[in-house]
């Protein structure tokens, strides 16, 4: 397998569902990573149906932030342009195409990427070379006693899982022909494998093989096309819907309308109903979990479930079967519309991080939703409205381009002409200013304006002063921003609109600093950090910082200005907002070319550079300021020479960014064990708790001892280690030792 990856630079894993293409892709990335000194990404596609979607998935996944007006292609073309990386596309069968035409672009567009996919077909391009995934192998009928059968891949695993079952299972005589039947019956599929081994906590293993096969014999009876692999996995699964109660039969086939997972929450107000009553819906999740249908997940806190893809379209095909199917793609549709409302109240809050992150968790969901939306002319009015009320949303989240993309399509169907129009052609103009796109904000706010006086909405037209004031500020006409965003402001406290209120304030402040008003500048921004005490809003505390080194620098206090803006670098650094954090080092740039520091300049202004290109943008959104970039570049290179100067921006440019933020900051950032941004194979897979537990098997803890450190129940523990090494594509709880001891050593 690394000699195929090494030969060829796209290489494509096949193979039936359940076969382990993940898992082998998963391993090999592990495995190889130190070859890609660049990075390792990985890529599920498994929950995106849409192909338009694709090139925005990947770009998300290794961490691009859509702010531009460049296509996610384009974005991903030049991330990888020069570097030497290894992209790992999972599930691709799903949006062939689409994954065809992305790995095609990026093959021409990045001479030094290599991409490994996962997918039941080939993409069917040149530069392709395919593999079989074979099954594990499994024991031959010669083989009798334990000692050889534990030499079959297939044994080995059932083993392994069968003691995450019932830890004290062991391989003996009286069991061995029982185990060694079933791995061959399940023709080595590990999914099989890992669900027959569930059955333990009931059967023995001559039991699971005697009912195994009579499902097996009803299901190929008569028939003579159906091809053993998928008999023996479509059996597993009717035996296992089978066994499931009527109501946990429900919910599974109910939970499949969901894309990418669901909490508890959505389960019960999606899947809930007359003969599955809400309170009873918890009881059915745990009973699902149990049975390995549903995988738990735990993060920051807070609890998901999610189905593995196979499970899923089995799902997906027994509620198709039924009548209830238009009512679930409904209900969907309507939890999403209700959890993005809540959303918008978060906006501005203290509770906006936690809201950050259940939008990126629900990102499946919400797409579905609003795709589901565009094909049903019926709901093209709520899609509308779910995509312009998370206007802020898709900033905050940095999917500013996927935003505006909705906004556009849900435009172009929804019929209404009423207020929800007119706030969702002022959302696509808002967007289209975070993009730098003035052109098109001058279009929608053309209509916005026509559309909000006819329908005397004052607090659309409060947004309408906002925007044309920073658009005259973002053109150089400050005197004109300066009257717009004044009477935006005064607009906005009309309506008593805390967001509006706070996005004029300091639009407001920085314009009147420009224009030589460092009082006025001053209060007003005193009013925006007031504001901002109230509402608890941590990225707002972040552009306060930046904004006050910004009046700081140009009232000609340049210390006030490094130590506002290295706070800002912390405050964004700590949220990873990046269009901040670019702004705050901007003005890093700035305080050390007039200190003396012209290498410490340079290198800062490479970092900026590097940010920019995260971004796809040029600016940060306050073309006004950027001459003090080029002022402090040419003193840099003056004092430095091109040479020199060259040199210092390449570190910052190349760097990674923690390394940069550290250079910024003075001192070296905290240990941080487990990336919250874009996931790189290993690290970036595993959440803080099974980063946790993956510590705790390294120091040879067994489950039980983990449950009691972690004070967790023992299943739990197990079901973390088994997430574990499926993530890392690994096979054994040493192996998981291993990982963590090179890890430790690498970092």
């Amino acid at each position: 397998m690394r000699e195929a990856l090494g030969g060829s630079r796209l290489v494509t894993l096949t193979g039936p569902g359940g076969v382990g293409k993940t898992r082998l892709a998963l391993r090999v990335a592990s495995e190889v990573r130190k070859a890609f000194p660049d990075g390792v990404w990985f890529v599920d596609l498994s929950d995106h149906a849409d192909p338009a979607l694709v090139a925005s998935v990947a770009a998300g996944a290794i961490g691009l932030v859509d702010e531009s007006t460049h296509s996610p292609l384009v974005l991903l073309s030049s991330h990888f342009a020069q570097r030497r990386a290894l992209l790992v596309l999972d599930n691709c069968e799903h949006v062939l195409d689409a994954s065809a035409t992305l790995a095609d672009h990026l093959l021409r567009a990045a001479p030094r990427l290599h991409i490994l996919v996962t997918s039941r077909q080939v993409l069917g391009i040149p530069a392709e070379k395919s593999l079989q995934v074979p099954p594990l192998s499994v024991p031959g009928p010669e083989a009798v006693q334990p000692g050889d059968l534990v030499l079959s891949d297939a044994v080995a695993l059932f083993i392994d899982r069968a003691r995450g079952v019932l830890s004290e299972f062991v391989l003996d005589q009286r069991n061995a022909q029982a185990v060694a039947t079933l791995c061959r019956r399940l023709d080595g599929l590990p999914l099989a494998i890992e669900m027959a081994a569930t059955r333990l906590r009931g059967l023995s293993p001559e039991q699971i093989v005697e009912r195994l096969d009579e499902r097996y014999s009803l299901l190929i009876a008569g028939s003579r096309v159906s091809r053993p692999r998928q008999s023996s996995l479509q059996s597993l699964f009717d035996w296992s819907y089978e066994l499931c109660s009527p109501s946990e039969r429900r919910l599974w086939a109910r939970a499949s309308v969901f894309s990418g997972g669901f909490d508890l929450e959505a389960a019960e107000e999606v899947c809930s109903g007359e003969d599955l009553p809400r309170e009873a819906v918890l009881e059915n999740v745990i009973a699902l979990v149990e049975k390995s249908v549903l995988v738990r997940e735990e993060r920051d806190g807070r609890v998901r479930f999610r189905m593995i893809e196979t499970l899923l379209e089995y799902g997906r095909r027994r509620l198709a079967e039924s009548s209830e199917l238009p009512l679930l793609q409904a209900r969907h549709r309507v939890y999403i519309s209700g959890f993005v409302e809540r959303a918008c109240q978060a906006w501005y809050s203290s509770a906006e991080p936690e809201w950050r992150e259940r939008i990126r968790a629900n990102l499946p969901n919400i797409r579905s939703a609003l795709d589901y939306c565009i094909s049903d002319p019926e709901h093209a009015n709520a899609g509308l409205r779910i995509a312009q009320s998370l206007w802020y949303g898709w900033r905050v989240n940095g999917m500013v381009g996927e935003g505006r993309r909705w906004l556009q399509r849900m435009l172009e169907v929804a019929p209404t002409k009423d207020r929800g129009r007119t706030l969702a052609v002022l959302a696509d103009a808002a967007l289209a200013l975070f993009q730098g796109d003035d052109a098109g904000a001058v279009r929608r706010l053309a209509e916005a304006v026509a559309l909000a006086h006819k329908q005397q909405d004052d607090q659309a037209l409060a947004y309408v002063k906002l925007f044309e004031g920073h658009l005259a500020m973002t053109r150089g006409d400050m005197g004109i921003a300066a009257e717009t965003l004044q009477a935006a402001l005064a607009a906005q406290r009309q309506v008593n609109d805390p967001l509006g209120t706070a996005l004029t304030l300091i639009r407001l402040a920085l314009v009147l600093s420009e224009i030589g008003q460092p009082d006025a500048a001053r209060e007003t921004l005193d009013s925006y950090r007031a504001l901002n005490r109230d509402r608890g809003s941590d990225l707002a505390e972040a552009m306060t910082d930046w904004a006050r080194s910004v009046l700081a620098w140009q009232a000609g206090d340049v210390a006030a200005a490094s130590r506002f803006a290295r706070l800002a670098v912390d405050r964004s650094w700590s949220m990873r907002e990046l269009v901040c954090l670019g702004r705050a080092i901007e003005v890093l740039v700035w305080t050390s070319a007039v200190g003396g520091e012209p290498e410490r300049a340079a290198r800062l202004l490479g970092s900026v550079e590097a940010i920019r290109s995260v971004l796809g943008h040029r600016t940060f959104g306050y073309d006004h300021l950027t001459r003090y970039d080029q002022e402090s570049a040419e003193a840099a290179r003056a004092a430095l020479g091109d040479e020199r100067f060259t040199a210092c921006f390449a570190a910052g440019s190349t760097r990674p960014t923690e390394d940069n933020i550290a250079f910024a900051l003075g001192h070296p950032l905290p240990r941080v064990v487990v990336s919250s941004g874009a996931q790189a194979v290993g690290a970036g897979l595993l959440s803080k708790r099974e980063t946790e537990v993956a510590e705790l098997v390294a120091k040879g803890m067994s489950n039980k001892e983990i449950a009691g450190q972690l004070v967790i129940s023992q299943r739990t523990a197990e079901t973390h280690v088994e997430h574990i090494l499926t993530k890392l594509g690994l096979a054994s709880r040493i192996q998981i030792a291993a990982w963590i001891r090179e890890r430790g050593s690498s970092s």
